[in-house]
Formats: C-alpha cells, sequence, structure tokens
C-alpha cells in the first residue's frame, strides 16, 4: 500500500533518511561542546535551546504553511537549512573557525526552530495520504523503519568520529542532508507536484 503511494513513498523514505543522518550525530552533542573547551553548563543549555527553537518553530508552522501552500514543499525546504547549520557546527567543531558561546546557542537554537517545520507537515501527509482503515499500519511501519536507524546509526557515528573527528562527523552529516534536501526539493516539484499539475490539466473542462 505504502510502495503504491508516491507521497507516502517519499514522505516516510525522507523521515527514515533523515533519522538515519541525525542519530549518527545526535549522541555526539556533548563530545562536540567538550572539544570546544565549553564548561557543563554547556550540556545542559544546547538540549535547552533546541527544545526552545522547537516551541518557536510550532508557532511557525502555520503561517509558513500558508505561504508553502502544500506540505510537501514546506517538509522538503525545511531540510535544507538544516544541512547548512549542521555544515557551519561541524566546521567550529574542526576549528576552522571560532565563535562565542552564545553564538553557537543561537546555532542550536536555529536548529530546533526548523525541526518542526519538518515533522508537522509529515505527521500530516502520513495520515492524510493513508487511508483511515490503513493509518495505524502505516504509522507503526514507518516508526519501525525509523526505529531502525537507532541500532546502528550511532555505532556508525561512533566509527566516524574515531577517524574524522566529532567535528568531522558534523560536517559529513551536513553535507549529506544540504545534498539530500536539494534532491527533495526537485523531487517535489518536478516530479510530485509536476505529476499532480499534469493530472489536472489533463482532465477535460467541465
Amino acid at each position: 500500500m505504502i510502495r503504491s503511494n508516491r507521497i507516502l513513498t517519499f514522505v516516510i523514505g525522507t523521515a527514515t533518511v533523515s533519522m538515519l543522518i541525525i542519530w549518527m550525530y545526535d549522541k555526539l552533542i556533548i563530545l562536540w561542546a567538550k572539544s570546544l573547551g565549553m564548561g557543563v553548563e554547556a550540556f545542559g543549555l544546547i538540549p535547552g535551546m533546541i527544545a526552545a527553537g522547537s516551541i518557536l518553530g510550532t508557532f511557525l508552522v502555520a503561517p509558513l504553511h500558508r505561504r508553502f501552500r502544500n506540505p510537501l514543499v514546506l517538509m522538503s525546504t525545511s531540510i535544507f537549512p538544516v544541512g547548512i547549520l549542521m555544515i557551519v557546527i561541524g566546521m567550529g567543531g574542526l576549528k576552522w573557525f571560532a565563535l562565542p558561546f552564545p553564538l553557537w546557542l543561537a546555532v542550536w537554537f536555529a536548529g530546533g526552530i526548523v525541526a518542526p517545520l519538518f515533522h508537522v507537515p509529515y505527521a500530516t501527509l502520513l495520515q492524510s495520504e493513508s487511508p483511515r482503515e490503513m493509518v495505524g499500519r502505516v504509522v507503526a511501519a514507518a516508526n519501525a523503519l525509523q526505529n531502525a536507524t537507532m541500532l546502528f546509526s550511532p555505532m556508525l557515528g561512533a566509527v566516524l568520529a574515531g577517524r574524522i573527528g566529532v567535528g568531522g562527523v558534523f560536517l559529513l552529516a551536513g553535507i549529506v542532508y544540504w545534498l539530500f534536501s536539494l534532491f527533495c526539493m526537485w523531487y517535489v516539484r518536478r516530479v510530485l507536484l509536476g505529476t499532480e499539475k499534469s493530472l489536472q490539466q489533463s482532465k477535460p473542462a467541465s
């Protein structure tokens, strides 16, 4: 059923790839902060800023949804700034440049803002594209795929951290996420929305 629906396949696949990338660096945030010489207070402030940003981002979903008009566009576009932020965090972790601690908190805060712009349209599309009697099964299948990434993605991040450093993991994740965002935006506009427009134009006028 999922494979027969292009939008469901894209939405679930995108969320799964995103979680694969996120779990690769998520457990390394403390090590990243430690590598930059941040104190113990950073270990609590960084997650707190991410959470605060997520709250603000939730309030931005509705006005941005009206602007983008389609949850597919909002969801795919929201991936782009996350990739940029992770690249900045990775470059900082590699000590290519230095920022004051408040600015680093602002970067993590911005990352928190973007998160709901992805997750809210994702949940909306998951339910709207699933038949009413199949919503539970579709959500369960999607959660199973995403939870499966937790089995090996953190281990991959740890192995990479040993080879290219903690900052290198963030940089690599950011580059991959940024490239993935370009593909997602292209696929939504040219394939998913393009197909819908073609079908609408091919319908005879009533």
